[in-house]
């Protein structure tokens, strides 16, 4: 019993939750960006993607099932055995990132949400964010989408998607000023508009 007790105390002391009401976040050296509330997806869903991520010669990768409604955004990261990584929690207030024992992420939960967002959010809404600031955008359609994002003249951010359901596409997101990118495959999506 008292083996028992002792084991959950380690693993309970081997989480670690952060809850915080971070509002924004930089996209740049100068420039914030205002993290949206989820209900500026315009969606309901619920999905699993697999994500493969590249940050300073280290590549990790992890499975995520994601629930979307009007007022919240789950992200569940899952180890290639299915043990949970994290968990990221966004409301209209506040941000809740909850890791697994013994786990250490690559990335801070409020810019990883902000790529997300670039990522995920109508043009419509990023160019609002953005209103009276420097910050550009520009979408190409052909057999897929591709959403670059500018700094004035500089391309900083660019995403390519295989299709034109940017929910069911395989997609590549590059950050040229932080020289980091990611892939995400879509394996099982279900949405509703809202």
């Amino acid at each position: 019993m008292r083996l028992l007790t002792l084991v959950n105390i380690i693993l309970f002391l081997g989480c670690s939750v952060n809850k915080s009401a971070v509002q924004s976040v930089y996209i740049t050296q100068d420039q914030k960006y205002s993290i949206a509330n989820p209900r500026d997806l315009g969606v309901e869903i619920t999905a699993a993607q697999s994500f493969t991520g590249n940050y300073q010669d280290k590549v990790f990768s992890f499975h995520c099932h994601l629930e979307i409604d009007s007022t919240q955004l789950t992200v569940i990261g899952l180890s290639a055995i299915g043990n949970k990584i994290f968990t990221l929690k966004q409301t209209d207030k506040n941000i809740e990132f909850d890791m697994g024992p013994m786990v250490r992420t690559p990335f801070r939960p409020e810019y990883f949400l902000m790529d997300f967002q670039l990522t995920y959010l109508p043009l419509s809404v990023l160019e609002s964010i953005f209103d009276n600031t420097e910050i550009r955008f520009e979408e190409i359609k052909n057999t897929g989408l591709t959403r670059n994002i500018y700094d004035k003249e500089e391309l900083i951010v660019k995403i390519k998607y295989e299709g034109q359901d940017k929910w069911n596409s395989n997609l590549r997101f590059e950050n040229l000023k932080r020289n980091y990118s990611f892939t995400i495959e879509p394996a099982e999506v279900k949405i509703k508009n809202i």
